[in-house]
């Protein structure tokens, strides 16, 4: 009865793990840039059987990016090897999983963050800040991850009114 048991846990777990989705990026480097040997062996030691997204020189720092449960982890080196690290997005308010998964699904690792809003016409959406080379560009997405649109502007019917004279 205990293998039986011990079966179907193994079983269930197995299936859930499988369920999960996996986010997975092309690894990049940067043109004319090499990663010292000295700062790759420092995030292997540190991050073991972590799968880099890209490595990118910032000013005075290397930084290497990889997600890592829904998240975007940013890993920044100095030129002796000490480093610190930073997750992205930054989630405001509540935000749903789902919506996260959709926003770096569509727009990968640049996402910086994501707040739920309403529209003009009630509904929910989703302001996305994008970061590429230090700039700063806002998407309105909805759940589904299709852009929105319209976002301060209700829809409605035009009503003519005209004026009674007495």
């Amino acid at each position: 009865m205990k293998k039986i048991f011990f079966l179907a846990m193994l079983l269930g777990a197995v299936c859930i793990v499988k369920a999960q989705d996996v986010i997975v990026y092309k690894t990049q480097s940067w043109p004319g840039t090499n990663v010292p040997p000295y700062i790759m062996t420092s995030f292997e030691k540190a991050y073991p059987g972590v799968t880099i997204i890209a490595w990118e020189p910032v000013q005075t720092y290397w930084r290497a990016s990889y997600n890592w449960d829904n998240r975007i982890i940013y890993a920044f080196y100095d030129e002796r090897g000490v480093n610190y690290r930073a997750s992205l997005p930054v989630i405001q308010n509540s935000v749903p999983e789902d919506v996260i998964s959709t926003a770096l699904k569509v727009y990968g690792p640049v996402v910086y963050a994501i707040a739920k809003m309403k529209a003009a016409n009630g509904t929910d959406v989703y302001k996305i800040r994008l970061m590429e080379n230090g700039t700063t560009k806002v998407v309105w997405m909805n759940a589904d991850g299709t852009a929105a649109t319209d976002v301060f502007k209700a829809k409605t019917d035009a009503v003519v009114v005209t004026p009674v004279s007495q």
